[in-house]
């Protein structure tokens, strides 16, 4: 087995662009190489992710490898020099000891291959829970569930293009990642048929109702509705938030209800933000005209909590054209939207710090790239990774 051969490979695994035939060759190498090419092999591997990682330290490693050795994260003054009387330890230089989590978590390579290198390099227990796992997170796709009338649930991520079922007369269609309830006729003698409609964290979707009315569902949302409307109004509930772009029918009012509010609409374009750990429902108004709970909002006005407020209407719809807006916003409310948007849970262990952002960021890309751009507001990040659940979470260093 020569090292060079296998050396290209490092920058594949690092990427996430090794097939399954290259990941299988470069476990079999590790294992079976001397101690010496499969340190150089990882320290190039190691090399690769230190230029595209989010943050390299390794917080309270208990090595005293580690402690020893010296090393300048960015963003943070030299340390001190030793202090008198002591010697300076040796440096060897095992810089990719904070990766091998990487590895394992990627292949499933086995820990023969950690007590193979060293125990004392890397206790098996500490791998997932206390290293920097260097591996970047892709923005939400169109993920969804849909679940009929009758229970029936399907996954719309994986269905294939074209008619899905049949409800009162309504098909149900799946078009580039959009559901259309094509048909407008009710049967007189039935009843109504309700279906929802939920994104998971990490999801978004668009759906067409049969009326016409076009809603954007963001991550972490969900709508119910029926699959046509035969009454008086044509009534939904939301959760999460939702955009609509309501069809007009003067005589059949379209009805939103989200959490205690009641939104009444003819035909208009609005925002609902209506996620319970964010507060108040929130209704911004775009265009057209709307009452809530009594109350009429004029375009570019919100209600919040019973009050009719103005509103940044660039902020509110953001997410609706792709971005993210985070004029004035706290670093709570910026990373609750990066914790659904990219489906990771967020740690404190230092408490919150105070900062406020501004500005604006393009949904559509990666973690890490949205996490170095908030790192210019002296907020630090660590992506983990759990290797069991595979749960990932962002930890604020501040």
């Amino acid at each position: 087995m020569k090292l060079e051969n296998y050396l290209p490979l490092a920058r594949k695994l690092a990427y996430r662009t090794y097939s399954e035939e290259e990941l299988a060759s470069v476990i079999t190498f590790l294992e079976k190489a001397d101690r010496e090419d499969a340190e150089v092999f990882l320290d190039e591997y190691a090399r690769i992710v230190e230029s595209m990682s989010i943050d390299t330290t390794v917080p309270d490693l208990p090595l005293s490898l580690m402690k020893t050795e010296r090393r300048r994260t960015p963003g943070r003054a030299e340390r001190g020099p030793l202090r008198q009387g002591r010697t300076a330890p040796r440096k060897k230089k095992y810089r990719w000891i904070p990766y091998v989590a990487g590895i394992i978590l990627v292949g499933g390579l086995s820990y023969a291959l950690v007590d193979r290198l060293g125990r004392d390099v890397m206790p098996a227990e500490k791998v997932a829970t206390e290293v920097t796992v260097p591996i970047d997170i892709p923005p939400a796709a169109n993920r969804a569930t849909l679940t009929l009338a009758n229970g029936d649930v399907i996954v719309l991520d994986s269905a294939s293009d074209g008619q899905l079922a049949v409800q009162q007369g309504t098909r149900i269609l799946k078009e580039a990642d959009r559901i259309i309830y094509e048909g407008n006729q009710a049967q007189a003698d039935a009843g109504v048929a309700f279906n929802v409609m939920s994104t998971p964290k990490g999801g978004q979707y668009t759906l067409m109702l049969s009326d016409g009315t076009r809603i954007w569902l963001n991550a972490a949302s969900s709508i119910t509705y029926p699959s046509v409307f035969n009454g008086q109004e044509r009534r939904v509930r939301v959760t999460g938030e939702v955009y609509f772009e309501v069809a007009r029918r003067d005589r059949q009012p379209f009805v939103v209800e989200a959490g205690n509010d009641r939104i009444t609409v003819l035909g208009t374009m609005f925002n609902v933000r209506a996620y319970t750990e964010e507060g108040p429902v929130k209704t911004s108004l775009v265009e057209g005209s709307v009452r809530i709970n009594e109350q009429l909002l004029k375009p570019g006005e919100a209600y919040v909590a019973g009050e009719v407020v103005e509103t940044s209407l660039e902020q509110d719809i953001a997410w609706r054209n792709g971005f993210f807006h985070f004029d004035g916003m706290d670093l709570q409310m910026v990373m609750r939207e990066i914790g659904r948007w990219y489906d990771v849970r967020i740690a404190y262990p230092n408490g919150v710090p105070k900062i406020e952002f501004g500005g604006e960021l393009q949904r559509n890309l990666d973690l890490g790239q949205i996490l170095k751009a908030l790192e210019k507001s002296n907020v630090r990040f660590r992506i983990e990774i759990e290797r069991e659940s595979e749960e990932k979470t962002i930890v604020v260093l501040n």
